[in-house]
This record gives C-alpha cells, sequence and structure tokens, in this order.
C-alpha cells in the first residue's frame, strides 16, 4: 500500500468522570502511539476533579490535546456524541479515562482500515485486572477475517449479546461515514445514560456498517476496577434504581430503531434474547445486595416491566469460559523501536517486527538514498530501489532453485547479470563513488551486488 494513504486522521474520543486517577496511564498510551496523526479529544463530562488541569498540561506539550467541557454531568453516551461534535477525523475511536491502548494500536488499525475499505476494524481485548494480571479470553473475538453488507449486521445480532467484544466501542475505529449518519440516531437520546451505552452505540453503526474487519496483533485494555462508572461493588439503591433506567432508555432506543428501520420483526426473537440476557445478569447482582425487603421489591417490579418475558439464558457464560495470559513480548519489542531513545534497529527485528518508526521494514533504506547519490555520480537510482529489486531477484531465485531461505549475501554473485540488466550497465563496467572512501574508488557492479544489498 503507498505510504500516503496512511495520512488519514483519527479522532479519539475520550470522556472523564471521576477517573483522573487513571487518565495520565490513558492519555500516555495515546501520546506515545506510532501513529501520529491523531485528534485527542478530551470530554470533561462535568467532573468534579482536576481533569480540567490534567489535560492542560498534556496540551502544552502536545498540541494534538484537545479539551471540551460539559458544564454538568450528562452521562457516557452524551459525552461521546459531544466528542464526536467537536471531531475533525478521519476515523473515530474512542477509549474511557481508566483505560489504554497498546503502543502500535491506531496504526495496525487504521492500515487495515485503509487496506480494505473498511467502515468498522476490530482489535484483541484484554482485560487488565491490575498486578501484572492481564487475561485474553479467547472467545471473545471477532471470528471472521471480514463480513461485508447485510452480513455485518446479521453477524451482529447472531451473537445475541453473548460476545462481550462485538458492543463495546473502544477495540474498534470507526469510519467518519457511519458515524455521520449513525449521531443522527443518537440525538434522539435526550437522558443521561451510562449502563449500557455501548449496547446503544453498537446497534447503531453496525446496522450503516459495509465492511468489518479485525487485526490480532495489538490490544486494547480494559481496566477492572471499582471506581468505574458501570461498576456493582457496593451498588446503592440509588444506583441500582439509575441502572435500571439506563437499561430501558437503550433497549426502547434500539427497538425503536429497528422499528424505524422497518427490520424489527426480523431481529425480534435475538433482540429479545439480548434483553433477557441483561435482564438476568443486571437481576441477579442487584437482588443480590443487601437492600431491604420493600426495596427489592420495587426493583423486582421495574425488572418485570424491562423485560416483561423473562427466561434463563443458557451458556451465558460460555465466551468467558476460555482465558490465557496476555503475552505482552511483541508490545514490548515495539515499544523499544518506537522509543524516541532508540537511534538504530537491527534488520534482525524486523523478521518479524513492523512497527514505527518505519511504517514498512523497507522504508528504513530510504535513510541511505540521499547519502547513496552522493557517492554515486552515474547510477541515476535510490539505494532503497536496489536493495528491495535485488531482494525480489534473490526471491525469485531461491523459488526457483526450491532453497528454503534466501541469503542476500551468499547469493549475491548470481544476480550480478540481472542487476547490472537493472541498472542499465554492463557487468564488469565501474562505477564512481565520491567522498567517504579515502579517495574516489573504482568499484564494480558485483560489489554492489555483493555488499550493498546485504
Amino acid at each position: 500500500m503507498d505510504n500516503t494513504k496512511l495520512s488519514k486522521k483519527i479522532s479519539i474520543i475520550i470522556p472523564v468522570y471521576n477517573s483522573e486517577d487513571f487518565l495520565n496511564t490513558c492519555l500516555d498510551s495515546l501520546t506515545k502511539q506510532s501513529y501520529k496523526n491523531l485528534e485527542l479529544i478530551v470530554v470533561n463530562d462535568g467532573s468534579p476533579k482536576n481533569c480540567k488541569e490534567i489535560v492542560t498540561e498534556y496540551s502544552k506539550k502536545d498540541e494534538r490535546v484537545k479539551y471540551v467541557e460539559h458544564e454538568k454531568n450528562k452521562g457516557l453516551f452524551q459525552a461521546r456524541v459531544t466528542g464526536f461534535e467537536n471531531s475533525t477525523g478521519d476515523y473515530i475511536a474512542f477509549l474511557d479515562a481508566d483505560d489504554y491502548v497498546s503502543n502500535d494500536f491506531y496504526r495496525e488499525l487504521i492500515e487495515k482500515a485503509e487496506e480494505t475499505n473498511s467502515d468498522i476494524v476490530f482489535s484483541k481485548l484484554v482485560m487488565d485486572y491490575g498486578e501484572e494480571d492481564k487475561r485474553v479470553y479467547n472467545l471473545f473475538d471477532f471470528p471472521f477475517d471480514e463480513l461485508n453488507g447485510g452480513e455485518c449486521y446479521e453477524q451482529f445480532y447472531a451473537q445475541e449479546g453473548l460476545n462481550f467484544a462485538w458492543h463495546i466501542t473502544p477495540n474498534k475505529i470507526y469510519s467518519r461515514r457511519i458515524w455521520e449518519k449513525a449521531v443522527i440516531e443518537y440525538k434522539k437520546v435526550n437522558k443521561h445514560l451510562i449502563m449500557t451505552e455501548d449496547f446503544a452505540f453498537s446497534n447503531v453503526v453496525f446496522y450503516y456498517a459495509n465492511k468489518v474487519t479485525k487485526v490480532d496483533r495489538v490490544a486494547f485494555f480494559y481496566t477492572k476496577h471499582d471506581g468505574a462508572s458501570t461498576s456493582i461493588n457496593d451498588l446503592s439503591f440509588k444506583k441500582a434504581n439509575k441502572n435500571l433506567e439506563d437499561l430501558t432508555t437503550s433497549f426502547s432506543f434500539i427497538e425503536n430503531f429497528l422499528k424505524e428501520k422497518g427490520i424489527y420483526e426480523k431481529y425480534k426473537e435475538k433482540f429479545e434474547k439480548w434483553r433477557a440476557l441483561y435482564c438476568q445478569m443486571h437481576k441477579s447482582y442487584i437482588l443480590g445486595m443487601n437492600f431491604s425487603k420493600e426495596e427489592k421489591k420495587e426493583l423486582e417490579d421495574k425488572f418485570n416491566k424491562f423485560c416483561p418475558k423473562q427466561f434463563e439464558v443458557q451458556n451465558a457464560g460460555f465466551f468467558s469460559s476460555v482465558e490465557t495470559p496476555w503475552n505482552e513480548g511483541l508490545d514490548k519489542l515495539k515499544e523499544k523501536v518506537i522509543s524516541e531513545n532508540t537511534k538504530v534497529v537491527s534488520f534482525d527485528i524486523f523478521d518479524t517486527l513492523i512497527t514505527r518508526p518505519f511504517l514498512y521494514p523497507k522504508d528504513l533504506f530510504t535513510f541511505l538514498n540521499e547519502d547513496y547519490r552522493k557517492l554515486s555520480s552515474n547510477l541515476g537510482i535510490d539505494f532503497s530501489k536496489i536493495r528491495v529489486d535485488c531482494e525480489i531477484l534473490a526471491r525469485t531465485e531461491a523459488h526457483e532453485n526450491k532453497k528454503e531461505e534466501v541469503n542476500l549475501q551468499e547469493d549475491g554473485v548470481i544476480l550480478t547479470d540481472k542487476l547490472a540488466q537493472l541498472l542499465n550497465v554492463k557487468e564488469g563496467d565501474s562505477i564512481t563513488l565520491k567522498g567517504t572512501l579515502e579517495d574516489d574508488k573504482k568499484l564494480k557492479v558485483n560489489y554492489i551486488t555483493e555488499n550493498y544489498i546485504s
């Protein structure tokens, strides 16, 4: 892919409410991304803490960081909509202030989006429980290479809410095209909404998506802690009531959306299973809290109103049944390559790693072009082209001779004739390299072949 195509901007929206303790980690993971064309929009959703002060310090050092403020708390759903309305990116992404992403996250996702013309690109989801406990729930995944057209929404509903990775928002990037359509629908929600807002968001954007793809090498880290806005630990009766209101708001919004699009009957069975699943999950922990008999009766009545046809959803925990520790070896390696303190990167790394500061491994060779042209008086060709074309020739020769490996140093001599033709010179003709080699020296084409390609 042409490198210039990766000039597209990603707007990343970070709502903040009482999550300032984690905000530095979140912003550090964004400002240090390998992909630099980012717009970081922090939406202070009426937080009583020091959000503005933290963001101001970051914006002094990084002009990509922008600050938007709600005068009063409007909820996560409205904060994300506000962030989008203040965005200018070609792609849209979201990250809660208490979460973070791996250092090569957005480069991988936007590269996939541009290569495939995707509206939505998935990443890996890793649960961070603290104290170096990071886990991958292996079935929380996008089990397709790609989806197209109507199958995007078909498969979204096929998992019936059981696969958490489908309907959360921060593990993906979205084309602006679908968000400009979706936000028209979102503005129909005028209530404070926190719990199940991802359900409301994802239902609409998947409806408008024409292509969905994924990448496997980078991760979104979902941090589990008691202070999260959606945490159920130490749940008060007031918050339990609010969670039930949010459930009702989200499902009523999507039910109306499906009816307006004329597809409610098509998805009704799966939609109601999704409702029953959420009723089952929330009811089990809310009614298990230490509330009074009267409070539990009030809450149970609201659950019955939210989901009149309740039934037990079988295998509700299936997708979380398989887990493995997250292996962060590749992230650590990329961190070293991306670091401003790293001046030289061994070619050996690129046998297995593609990352910044070079978009592709071959980009490294372009740094030698200027010096090579100064040294060369009559080639009229860049070193990077010589190096890349020689490897192509070497691999072709290796394939034809059924060799398992390519060693450009050892195989250089057999390329002399072909390289001479490539450079429009004859084998044995001499070229002049000027400058750095003591005095001007005459070097033959086979020298170039054997040394400059390795």
